[in-house]
């Protein structure tokens, strides 16, 4: 009996093994990635424990270094409390609008943010962050292989969260902390990359984890402090009400 071999169908066939067994691979390392991340950040308990936070520090810019206080309700509204020369200022966002007073720059009221202004907060109100529980929060994480950020390995995730925004996230390949975030905003019109950089990871008593420096954009802050579930009235999320809370 004769057989004869088609090439066409060789190839066809190699293509589809090779698909085959690459594919529960790939999804598998994502999965590894995901729960690994989890665990560093302190474990499913403790993430789905995290509602609100009080954050102190210091935020550097242009050569000065500012007061920084945060207030933080995941997924709902965040307040960041700056001074220059013991002259208060503020940033209040919420899932609708947001708003800054800056009376250092010359402003007399509290001014709405723009739509691209906004756009720039919404995505990190998420404690939690986009990758915990990302099916459930309707995000949707593809791996892009590894990718050194200041010579150490990282996974490299494309993170698009339910409203289409897309964010580049870089997982340490070691330690599984977010070490780099990039993510496209437009700013006067023009798109940017945004670029927040996360180290000095530590746990606090409680057992959650957080990083204690941030690179964002231009700035840099330093965290000394972190409250975990405080009680935080709503009021300081209300630009004419709470104009002068939380100082």
């Amino acid at each position: 009996m004769s057989f004869h071999l088609n090439p066409h169908r060789v190839i066809y066939c190699t293509l589809l093994i090779f698909l085959i067994s690459c594919f529960p691979v790939s999804a598998q390392s994502l999965a590894d990635i995901v729960e690994k991340h989890i665990a560093a950040m302190g474990g499913k308990d403790k993430l789905d424990s995290l509602k609100t936070i009080i954050m102190e520090g210091t935020f550097r810019l242009e050569g000065f270094e500012l007061p920084l206080k945060g207030y933080l309700k995941n997924r709902e509204a965040q307040r960041y409390n700056i001074s220059l020369m013991k002259t208060p200022g503020y940033v209040i966002i919420t899932q609708k609008a947001g708003w800054q007073y800056f009376p250092f720059q010359g402003m007399k009221e509290p001014l709405s943010l723009k739509e691209d202004e906004l756009s720039t907060y919404l995505p990190y109100m998420d404690l939690q962050g986009a990758i915990y529980n990302f099916k459930e929060k309707e995000n949707k994480i593809e791996y892009q292989g590894k990718e050194d950020i200041d010579d150490l390995p990282c996974h490299k995730l494309l993170i698009t969260l339910k409203d289409g925004k897309q964010m580049t996230t870089y997982i340490s390949a070691e330690t599984f902390y977010i070490t780099k975030t990039t993510m496209k905003i437009m700013v006067n019109g023009k798109e940017q990359v945004w670029e927040s950089l996360f180290a000095n990871y530590q746990k606090t008593n409680e057992g959650y984890v957080f990083p204690y420096a941030l690179t964002l954009g231009p700035g840099k802050a330093f965290v000394n402090k972190i409250i975990i579930n405080p009680p935080i009235d709503p009021i300081i999320f209300d630009p004419v009400s709470g104009k002068t809370s939380g100082f």
